[in-house]
């Protein structure tokens, strides 16, 4: 995956990021993530990488009660997003 870069907010990059941070595996009840690799070795993007692992296990409530936390494009209720639940634990 190309490296991440850091974009202003908008629709289209709503955690102001640009690249791909994880790419997930489906699976019924249960996923696999595999990170981007810069996220791993870029001491710049420890900020980054918290927020991604926040964002990704909101995807896994869905094996504690279905059908889990969706990104803004599914369109869950006000605030109940995976892109605005990480923003709060982010503190951004």
């Amino acid at each position: 995956m190309a490296p991440i870069t850091r974009v202003p907010k908008d629709g289209k990059h709503l955690n102001g990021y640009s690249g791909n941070r994880a790419i997930q595996e489906p699976g019924v009840f249960s996923r696999t993530y595999k990170l981007n690799w810069h996220l791993c070795t870029d001491s710049r993007f420890t900020d980054v990488l918290a927020s991604t692992l926040v964002h990704e296990s909101m995807h896994e409530c869905v094996s504690v009660r279905p059908p889990g936390i969706f990104d803004k494009w599914w369109n869950p209720p006000p605030g109940c997003s995976a892109e605005e639940l990480e923003d709060v634990c982010a503190a951004k």
